[in-house]
């Protein structure tokens, strides 16, 4: 399932790209966000930003083995709800 030193650096790098996906979108959007608008965009990024380390780490190959494999798939499925909840409440 991966050692201590490969999750960290799952947590570096989702944290850097999930980061730097904030960054972008405050820098976007300057208008102020009531509490529910800055919620859903984190609800967001925090999976795409652990499966975007899992990916970067650990690479296709091993991220399609179970037990790692669940913990991909649930940060995918989260990353595509989690969207389409956003997405589903902007059109409204």
């Amino acid at each position: 399932m991966g050692t201590t030193s490969e999750w960290l650096s799952v947590l570096v790098w989702g944290g850097f790209w999930g980061g730097a996906m904030a960054w972008t979108f405050a820098r976007r959007n300057t208008q102020t966000f009531n509490l529910k608008g800055r919620i859903q965009p984190i609800a967001t990024w925090v999976p795409a930003g652990l499966l975007y380390g899992i990916l970067t780490i650990f690479g296709w190959q091993r991220a399609v083995h179970p037990p790692l494999l669940f913990v991909t798939v649930a940060a995918l499925a989260g990353t595509l709800l989690s969207g389409l909840v956003d997405r589903n409440q902007t059109h409204q």
